[in-house]
């Protein structure tokens, strides 16, 4: 059985998340969520990547089914600094029409506390009502620091005003009065990371412990790097069960990079020569696996070590390795890969190992392969 024995490796390559990855006043699209538009316009891979690795929603769902209010405030609750306050039930019920053990209760209650969402007449909350953009768009505000004093007169039309003004709409194609659907959800909320808070002027991603890259856009690995544990190889869902902290069925699952059901991955792992090498997230809720038929830029290879090469100007400083019965040399690039198979570390020519590998392709079609993980019993 292959075990882990690194404590400390920059894992988060592994992910492939750095190969997926005008606001004006937005007219209602009556009836349905023009999904493909989001696809073609914008980074919508990278975009569901983020949402997935922040926890705030599994992709195991029909992105283009509405959200309810009770959803909506989970969701808002978990992109918020207050989602370590979220627990199975709540101690008191806050609406009469939400019971204190349901699923939504502790995030009811928050969202209603900080003045994100409120009820209505006759104590009700109504969390199984769609939400509609406008009311999403005001916990957003919220969330962003913003206060009930800056929409002073109007606060619907100025609310939405500031809305387009910042680009929270960015890619969402609904109107003020329509309800979201999930996918409109990961647009609103990426869009909400992006943005500067008021009193900081800090994209609001930094709350959640992650930062903007140079173009602007989320930097996913900053946000996966702290929460990002593995590789494991695992040949059955029993042995996954009994190392992730979270139900598969709920989780967001990825083969090679694609996402995939919960009976593929199954399949795939009982099918494939070794198991699968596994990365998971606690926090992201959702599990990468690679196996060793990936045509992507993440690959898996297994076998004997068969030669260790160095650098011409240094004896201890290996550069590249090989498989035996393959004439491919791997890269060595990193200094915990450089340290593992050097005379210090604990690979040797002859020992079986997993190495997981990035493929890149120069543009006269030369491929190279280098090594940012390993897995060694």
């Amino acid at each position: 059985m292959f075990i882990n024995n690194k404590s400390k490796l920059k894992k988060i390559s592994i992910l492939g998340l750095t190969g997926l990855m005008t606001s004006a006043q937005i007219l209602a699209v009556p009836y349905f969520y023009i999904d493909s538009y989001a696809n073609m316009k914008s980074n919508y891979d990278l975009r569901k990547k983020v949402i997935s690795v922040t926890g705030i929603m599994s992709l195991n769902q029909d992105m283009n089914k509405n959200i309810s209010r009770g959803e909506f405030a989970l969701m808002a609750v978990k992109a918020s600094s207050y989602k370590n306050m979220l627990t199975n039930n709540s101690n008191v019920a806050v609406y009469a029409d939400v019971d204190k053990n349901s699923e939504y209760a502790c995030a009811i209650k928050v969202a209603s506390e900080q003045g994100w969402m409120n009820g209505y007449l006759g104590g009700k909350f109504m969390p199984d009502k769609d939400i509609s953009l406008q009311e999403a768009v005001k916990a957003l505000l919220y969330m962003l620091g913003y206060k009930a004093e800056n929409f002073s007169g109007d606060q619907l039309n100025k609310r939405m005003a500031l809305y387009n003004k910042l680009g929270l709409g960015e890619f969402v194609l609904k109107g003020a009065n329509d309800s979201i659907t999930r996918a409109d959800a990961i647009n609103l909320f990426y869009n909400l990371f992006k943005t500067k808070m008021p009193e900081s002027s800090n994209a609001y991603i930094t709350v959640l412990g992650g930062s903007l890259a140079s173009d602007g856009e989320v930097n996913a690995l900053s946000l996966a790097d702290n929460s990002l544990k593995g590789p494991y190889v695992v040949n059955n869902l029993q042995k996954l069960n009994s190392i992730t902290s979270f139900p598969l069925k709920e989780a967001s699952l990825y083969l090679n990079g694609s996402a995939v059901s919960y009976e593929t991955l199954s399949s795939q792992m009982q099918s494939s020569e070794f198991g699968l090498v596994i990365y998971y997230s606690s926090v992201g809720k959702a599990v990468w696996a690679y196996d060793g038929n990936s045509e992507n830029s993440k690959q898996v290879v297994h076998g004997e070590i068969g030669n260790i090469y160095y650098e011409s100007n240094s004896t201890l400083t290996p550069s590249a390795v090989t498989i035996k019965g393959s004439d491919i040399q791997y890269k060595l690039s990193s200094s915990d890969m450089q340290f593992a198979f050097s005379i210090y570390g604990s690979l040797k020519v002859g020992e079986d190992v997993i190495l997981i590998v990035e493929k890149t392709t120069s543009a006269n079609e030369e491929e190279t392969y280098t090594v940012v993980d390993y897995i060694f019993d």
